[in-house]
């Protein structure tokens, strides 16, 4: 595809569904008001990744593997801890990768003139670009600009990972393009956690300095990112809490991994809603608020304001903070959070007849 074609691809017009697309993203993941549904942005679910990481279970067609090039104590500290921890996070999978991994992008920050929004519109306009490729290189061909996106993001510490479009997992679910997809988005956990400053206090096993952020070590985190272990396992070797964890796009448990799963979708049987998720809540305050049309522009930022407090809690300041990251814009007063859930719990009140859905 020549170049002429790629800038066309980048600067076409989006559907009117994107007008507000951060917050569309999380509050509707399927897409249903353009016929972009394969391709568009609110259509991607982390989730169709999680399940196929390169140290997930097993699936029916087989293990799914990632690169890995342990050796020596640090491998040999890995097989012990993993061993002992065996019985509550189950077995992990590893395999010999003939060619090394690298992190690309690193420390260069092309996109440092670019604003908050015009970020995640370059990750969402790459994702599109990508859809259109083979799906022998549909990542591999943006993945340079994706990392340098990613790592810009990391350091100004106002978006986590877990709230960004994440690009889609490549059509051969074992393919290269996939383990070095799984690979990366570790490395951006990591360098997004050596960027914070709420960051464990105890050296980790085998990788001390591995969240220091001047410099960053990108090569040990490669290391640690290709450690054949389940995503649980890494967590609490790398001592992370569970509101760390929260920020991750990978790096957590995986009762974390399906709460979010859940809060993303809700969880349907047939026909029959088990437990409401963002798409159900957006729905149900747009039926609320038929009479008052005008409210409706504060539907994404309430369904945010949903989303936070199933993973924080009541506290209006947590919840703010959180929305901040979900949105990578600044913390809102936490009076203001607190009417907005007074709202909120006014409009939803009627599902399942209680008076909060916050839970």
């Amino acid at each position: 595809m020549n170049s002429s074609i790629i800038k066309r691809i980048l600067a076409m017009e989006k559907p009117s569904c994107f007008e507000d697309e951060r917050s569309y993203n999380l509050s509707a993941p399927t897409c249903r008001a353009c016929s972009y549904n394969d391709s568009c942005a609110s259509g991607i679910e982390m989730h169709h990744f999680l399940d196929d990481l390169p140290d997930a279970e097993p699936c029916a067609g087989g293990a799914i593997e990632a690169p890995s090039i342990g050796s020596g104590a640090i491998l040999e500290s890995a097989r012990a801890f993993e061993s002992s921890n065996a019985a509550a996070l189950g077995p992990a999978v590893s395999f010999e990768s003939a060619a090394p991994y690298v992190f690309p992008a690193k420390n260069f920050r092309h996109y440092s003139h670019y604003s908050n929004n015009d970020l995640i519109a370059e990750v969402e306009r790459l994702i599109k670009l990508a859809d259109l490729m083979s799906a022998a290189t549909q990542y591999e061909s943006v993945r340079g600009a994706m990392c340098a996106l990613h790592i810009e993001m990391n350091l100004r510490q106002q978006h986590a990972p877990r709230f960004r479009p994440q690009s889609p997992l490549p059509k051969k679910a074992d393919s290269h393009a996939a383990a070095l997809l799984g690979l990366d988005r570790q490395v951006i956990d990591l360098h997004w956690r050596a960027h914070s400053c709420d960051k464990p206090m105890v050296q980790v096993d085998d990788f001390p300095g591995i969240f220091d952020s001047e410099p960053f070590d990108f090569e040990l985190a490669a290391r640690f990112a290709q450690l054949g272990w389940k995503s649980a396992t890494k967590a609490v070797h790398l001592h992370l809490t569970n509101d760390m964890q929260w920020e991750h796009a990978i790096l957590q448990s995986s009762n974390i991994r399906d709460k979010w799963r859940t809060i993303r979708s809700g969880d349907l049987r047939g026909s029959v809603v088990k437990e409401i998720g963002a798409p159900q809540v957006y729905t149900a305050l747009h039926q609320s608020m038929a009479s008052t049309p005008h409210l409706r522009a504060h539907i994404p930022g309430l369904v945010q304001i949903w989303s936070a407090r199933r993973i924080v809690g009541e506290s209006p300041q947590r919840v703010a903070r959180l929305v901040a990251l979900m949105c990578g814009e600044r913390a809102r007063d936490a009076s203001a959070i607190r009417r907005s859930i007074m709202s909120l719990d006014k409009h939803l009140g009627f599902i399942r007849g209680t008076k909060k859905v916050g839970k």
